[in-house]
C-alpha cells in the first residue's frame, strides 16, 4: 500500500504581507513547501539539510561554505 501512495508532495505559492514597502522590505514572497508521508521531523530535518547543502554545492561548486564570525 505504501508504494502506491506518492511519497513527496511539493507546493509553491505566492504570498503577500499587508505591510508597507521600502528599499529594505518587499512584502511579496514565494514559498515552497515539502510534505513527505510516513516521516517524522528528524527525517524532514535531514532532507532539508541535504537539500540546502546540495544547492550550495551546485551553485558555488564547493563542498564547504566558509562561515564568517561576527
Amino acid at each position: 500500500m505504501e508504494e502506491a501512495v506518492r511519497k513527496y508532495m511539493f507546493t509553491r505559492s505566492c504570498n503577500f504581507r499587508n505591510k508597507g514597502i521600502d528599499l529594505t522590505y518587499n512584502p511579496e514572497l514565494t514559498t515552497c513547501r515539502l510534505y513527505e508521508a510516513y516521516t517524522d521531523y528528524n527525517d524532514l530535518m535531514d532532507l532539508t539539510e541535504n537539500l540546502i547543502s546540495g544547492m550550495v554545492k551546485y551553485i558555488i561548486e564547493c563542498d564547504y561554505l566558509p562561515h564568517e564570525k561576527r
